[in-house]
């Protein structure tokens, strides 16, 4: 416990020490003459409302007020950023020091001080914000990494009256690890130490009822890529976890016999259980074509405390093409795939699911594009019944269709774009004993014009859409709808004016029917060249069968100046 104190006191004198001397949380010391000692940028920003609901029903009060200072202070490239509200509810202030770090580098160096994160690899260390230190080398051809610090560790209480909140740290976590490899870009080899343990004596007090344990693990990976021929290329990721949910357990370090050498970096306890996870890949590479299989495969018992959450207990094996032709105006790229998961055949259920892409783009010409995608997704689902020695059987598939042409028209002056697209998805479930079906599908279709005059500095666009959703279990409805807009610019753009309008009806069998009109103004006028004024009004009319009807006006005074 002292030496972590101690630890922790000389980050934070090295943290401040580093703030005035490094340009930037990512910034070579090399630039550090070439920077200002103080800077400082923002905005200032106030506004009015008034809100009169022309039926007397009230959803926010008539007059709001709120005044924001948004202002970020920079000594030697460090940002401090802060921001004070205040409004008819609260007001208060904001500042950045929960989470604070730098990472000063110079040329094949790098240090990192503080709140940071660095990653090994996606089984072993990836993607965990720790506060502590690491360091990066990469002198030629050599690869080093190695950190040491402190991770935050949180259990979700659900219903938490006492404490207000649903995370509260559990014990504290310290982790410590390096990566060091040989080579460069696409060809090295890297091997990986990682090992976190938690504290013995939980931060936060916990009700009876909650079963918590302090974890342990360590993690051994290897990581790999190669360049075969220019054209081949073959990477692999790999690790071996051996991972402890409760360190308080019984120890079993005497009776691994010839494996005892194993108490030198951890203790294993009656709870510790080994897994594998890893993933390998090659890649055929080509002037105008590229074909990639990869297979994966994590063990139900893998887990890693330097990661995120991933899916364990998963096998798959998939195959990645694209392709370009015709000086790129055609491009083709797809994907098919295979997973499933109970490896260990120990569990009663068995998923399979079957992947399947296509995205494609052509261009005709720089006027007409075509843009078009498709997605399969199938899931099979066997639960064998043990008592009765029977199965069921259920599968769901997903499917979603978007086709998207473009097209631009005009010169420098006037310039038209039409796009009309088309979307449906839905996905269906079948059940394997009665083959009874069900489908749920949503499509839509819309086309948007716009049109532009930049002499003029005039624009104009229009949307018409349809919405339609089909359920079989009774609930449909059919969307139908415009927009329109226009905008003008006046005086070298300090001058403009906005305005739009929408309406829509919806028709359903079940949901309730309503129609929907929206108006939209604003007039916005640069006063300097730092100052900003607007004012702005909304009004929205919405007639429904089943709920409230709404009929109100919104107004708004808004000014804005820019502190730099």
């Amino acid at each position: 416990m002292k030496y972590h104190l101690k630890f922790s006191k000389i980050l934070y004198v090295l943290y401040f020490i580093l703030a005035f001397t490094s340009t930037s949380f990512e910034q070579d010391i090399g630039n550090i003459i070439k920077s200002k000692p103080f800077d400082y940028n923002g905005s200032l920003n106030l506004s009015l409302s008034y809100y009169n609901p022309q039926n007397n029903f009230y959803r926010s009060m008539p007059w709001q007020y709120a005044l924001t200072a948004n202002t970020t202070a920079v000594i030697y490239g460090v940002q401090l950023p802060f921001n004070v509200y205040i409004n008819n509810y609260q007001s208060g202030l904001n500042h950045p020091f929960n989470f604070y770090g730098v990472s000063p580098s110079y040329k094949w160096a790098k240090l990192h001080l503080g709140h940071r994160s660095i990653s090994f690899s996606p089984y072993s260390l990836s993607g965990l914000t720790f506060w502590g230190a690491a360091i990066e080398l990469n002198p030629g051809i050599f690869r080093f990494s190695a950190l040491y610090g402190t991770f935050k560790n949180y259990i979700f209480i659900p219903n938490n009256d006492i404490q207000k909140t649903n995370l509260l740290p559990s014990f504290k976590r310290r982790g410590y690890g390096f990566k060091i490899g040989i080579g460069k870009n696409e060809t090295f080899l890297d091997f990986i130490y990682f090992k976190a343990k938690d504290d013995d004596e939980p931060e936060s007090q916990f009700s009876d009822t909650i079963s918590i344990y302090p974890k342990e693990n360590l993690v051994i990976g290897l990581n790999g890529s190669l360049t075969i021929i220019k054209r081949i290329h073959l990477y692999f990721n790999s690790a071996l976890s051996a991972f402890t949910p409760d360190n308080t357990g019984e120890s079993i370090l005497d009776d691994l016999g010839k494996y005892e050498f194993v108490g030198k970096v951890m203790d294993p306890k009656i709870s510790t259980r080994l897994g594998f996870a890893g993933d390998a890949g090659l890649d055929f590479r080509f002037r105008k074509f590229l074909l990639g299989i990869k297979y994966q495969r994590i063990d139900p018992s893998y887990e890693s405390l330097g990661t995120n959450y991933f899916m364990n207990d998963i096998e798959s094996l998939s195959l990645i093409n694209n392709f370009t032709a015709f000086k790129n105006k055609f491009n083709l790229s797809t994907r098919i795939g295979v997973a499933h998961n109970n490896l260990l055949n120990n569990k009663i259920s068995t998923n399979i699911r079957y992947i399947g892409s296509v995205n494609g783009n052509i261009r005709f010409t720089k006027k007409y594009i075509l843009q078009f995608t498709y997605s399969n997704f199938q899931q099979e689902h066997t639960l064998e019944i043990l008592d009765i020695n029977d199965t069921i059987q259920y599968a769901q598939t997903n499917q979603i269709l978007r086709i998207a042409p473009m097209t631009n028209l005009g010169n420098k002056s006037f310039r038209h774009s039409i796009r009309p697209v088309f979307l449906r998805s839905g996905f269906t479930t079948i059940n394997g004993r009665t083959n009874e079906t069900k489908d749920v599908i949503s499509t839509s279709a819309s086309l948007n014009y716009n049109l532009s005059n930049t002499k003029s500095k005039i624009s104009f666009n229009n949307t018409i859409y349809w919405r339609k959703y089909e359920s079989d279990l009774g609930t449909n409805s059919n969307i139908l709808g415009t927009t329109i807009g226009i905008n003008k610019r006046f005086k070298n753009d300090k001058f403009s004016i906005n305005a739009s309008t929408g309406y829509n009806f919806t028709i359903g069998e079940s949901l309730y029917n309503r129609n929907v009109l929206n108006i939209n103004t604003r007039i916005s006028y640069k006063i300097l060249k730092k100052q900003n004024i607007s004012i702005s009004g909304y009004y929205i009319n919405r007639n429904s069968e089943n709920y409230n009807d709404i009929n109100e006006l919104r107004f708004y005074l808004q000014y804005s100046y820019t502190l730099k």
